[in-house]
């Protein structure tokens, strides 16, 4: 969260609006393609049965919220810097602070789910099960909800302020500063906690091409999720770095900021569609045909106009059932 001690003014920058746009626009993309990459997990019996994309489905639904309050503010505050201090206090800015307290907890969560499904395949189901699927991410709904109640007391106001461009805490008082530090080094605790987890799954995965010249077919059947995750925890690591060090004082680097934050809020889909094969493939075609099944390996049957089609993650085929079978 910024500072919001700040006492700068860009809004008469003569390239603000076209960044607003673009944020704009870019926000009601990823709300469609986070409500989509939603609707492939649950409707893929694969998919939703493993903790990773289960996980994914929270961070999806709350990076989902989190865009709309900026799409909401950057709207209001298109031709004007003052918004409706009801939609900005009371509603969208505890949202944001809210759906951003719900999700960067879950980033040193997925990084130690990568850990063990990598390097521990055997101990997932024991420390990854349903309940505890279900109990991490609950924990992290809960710290949201906390925040949110937070603002809405009145004893913290998180504001979006045009002139940054940025959301801030605007209260002074000693709760306020509590929230300040808890979002600086929890954060920081997290990301590098998460960086520590990715630094080793990097050299175990190093050492088994190294010493096995291959890699297990439970290790293999791991990286798509892993890169997506890699993805999401690196951009997170990136905005949060440069929101808490400014390298730059000009509106050029706020608004490119603040364009970088709205990137992060939309990555999970972005990444997606980019480096993961199993969620890739299937992106497009859900609403052409009524899912029937998924295994484990990867085959999606699909049937739109008596054709089935059987899609893999690296070929689709289409097949000519027998009249009966239709």
């Amino acid at each position: 969260m910024s500072d919001s001690n700040q006492t700068v003014n860009f809004y008469e920058w003569p390239y603000r609006k076209a960044f607003f746009i673009f944020n704009i626009i870019a926000g009601v993309l990823f709300v469609i393609m986070h409500s989509q990459m939603i609707s492939v997990i649950l409707q893929t019996r694969s998919l939703r049965s493993m903790a990773g994309y289960r996980f994914m489905v929270h961070i999806s639904a709350v990076d989902l919220v989190n865009c709309i309050t900026q799409i909401v503010a950057q709207m209001c505050t298109l031709n004007t810097p003052y918004m409706d201090p009801i939609i900005n206090e009371v509603i969208n800015g505890a949202i944001f602070q809210g759906t951003w307290a719900a999700d960067y907890p879950m980033t040193l969560i997925i990084a130690l789910n990568r850990v063990v499904a990598v390097m521990l395949p055997f101990k997932v189901r024991l420390l990854f099960g349903d309940n505890l699927t279900y109990f991490y991410i609950a924990a992290c709904l809960v710290f949201g909800c906390m925040n949110t109640a937070a603002c809405l007391s009145g004893e913290l106001a998180c504001v979006w302020i045009a002139e940054i461009p940025s959301f801030a805490f605007t209260t002074n008082s000693v709760f306020k500063d509590i929230v300040e530090l808890v979002d600086f080094w929890f954060a920081e605790v997290i990301i590098l906690c998460s960086t520590a987890c990715y630094i080793a799954i990097l050299v175990y995965l190093m050492q088994k091409v190294l010493l096995q010249r291959k890699l297990l077919t439970s290790s293999r059947h791991e990286l798509p999720l892993l890169f997506h995750f890699c993805c999401i925890f690196g951009i997170t690591g990136i905005s949060l770095f440069f929101w808490h060090h400014p390298a730059a004082s000009n509106a050029l680097y706020y608004e490119i900021l603040q364009t970088v934050i709205v990137f992060r809020f939309g990555m999970p889909p972005l990444a997606a569609l980019l480096v993961n094969g199993s969620i890739r493939n299937r992106f497009f075609q859900l609403r052409q045909g009524k899912s029937i099944l998924m295994s484990s390996t990867g085959v999606h049957l699909t049937k739109t106009r008596g054709t089935v089609r059987v899609s893999t993650l690296t070929a689709a085929h289409t097949l000519i059932p027998h009249r009966s079978a239709i």
